[in-house]
C-alpha cells in the first residue's frame, strides 16, 4: 500500500488584472512596432502608390485596392475592347497595316471580352452592394448578357470558305453585330449608377475606422445573412 501523498498547495495566481504588465515591455516580441503590412510594398506596386500609401500597420481598408482590380480594372479593359470592337485596332496607326480578315476577327473577339469585362464587374460587385434595390438591377443585367447577349453573339460572325478552299475567313454580319454591340455599351453605361450609388466608384463617405469595419461587418452577417 502506497503511502498517502500530503497534498500541496500552489502558488496563488495573481488575478489577470493585478498582473503588471510592464514587464512585458522589455520582451522584444511584445514590443509594438510600427512598421508596414509584410504585404505593403507589393499592394503599392500593384496599385501604383508609393510605398507605404495603402497597408500599413492596422490598416484594414483594403475597398480601394480591391475596387481598383475587380471594378476599376476590368472597366478600363472594357473601354480597351470597346475601341477594337468599333475600329478593329487600338490604335489609328495599326488601321495600315491590318488585313481586313484581322480586323474582323479582331472585332469578333472584343466583343466576346466586352461582355465577359461587364460580367466580371457584376460579379465582383455584388456582395459589396448594400441596397436590394441596387442587387436586383445588377442581377438583371447579368442575367442579360447570360441568357439574351451570349446566343446573340454566335450572330455576329460567319465563316467563309475561299474558292481555292484552302483557308477559311470570318466574316462580319453587321446587323446583329451592330445590335451586340449597342447593347453591350449601354449596359455598361447602366451598370455604373448602381455602383456608384454603393460608392464602388467614387467614394462619398468619410475614411472609414477599424471599429467602424467591424462593426458594419457584423451588421451584415447579423442581419443581412
Amino acid at each position: 500500500m502506497l503511502p498517502k501523498m500530503k497534498k500541496s498547495i500552489g502558488p496563488v495566481r495573481t488575478p489577470p488584472n493585478l498582473i503588471n504588465l510592464s514587464i512585458f515591455q522589455e520582451i522584444p516580441i511584445f514590443q509594438k512596432v510600427n512598421k508596414p503590412h509584410p504585404h505593403a510594398n507589393y499592394m503599392n506596386k500593384l496599385y501604383g502608390k508609393d510605398e507605404g500609401g495603402y497597408l500599413e500597420s492596422g490598416n484594414w481598408n483594403v475597398a480601394e485596392p480591391f475596387a481598383m482590380y475587380k471594378i476599376m480594372r476590368p472597366l478600363k479593359e472594357f473601354s480597351d475592347y470597346k475601341r477594337i470592337a468599333e475600329f478593329g485596332s487600338m490604335e489609328l496607326s495599326e488601321e495600315f497595316f491590318i488585313t481586313p480578315e484581322v480586323k474582323a476577327e479582331a472585332k469578333i473577339k472584343a466583343l466576346r471580352r466586352m461582355k465577359s469585362c461587364l460580367l466580371e464587374i457584376i460579379g465582383n460587385s455584388l456582395f459589396a452592394v448594400n441596397r436590394k434595390s441596387d442587387r436586383e438591377e445588377l442581377m438583371q443585367y447579368q442575367e442579360l448578357l447570360e441568357d439574351k447577349i451570349t446566343p446573340l453573339l454566335e450572330l455576329c460572325a460567319i465563316v467563309n470558305t475561299r474558292t481555292n478552299g484552302k483557308k477559311n475567313i470570318l466574316v462580319i454580319v453587321e446587323k446583329p453585330f451592330e445590335t451586340v454591340l449597342d447593347l453591350l455599351i449601354k449596359t455598361h453605361n447602366a451598370i455604373l449608377h448602381p455602383l456608384n450609388r454603393n460608392d464602388l466608384i467614387f467614394s462619398t463617405k468619410d475614411e472609414e475606422t477599424v471599429e467602424e469595419f467591424k462593426e458594419r461587418m457584423v451588421d451584415r452577417i447579423v442581419n443581412q445573412g
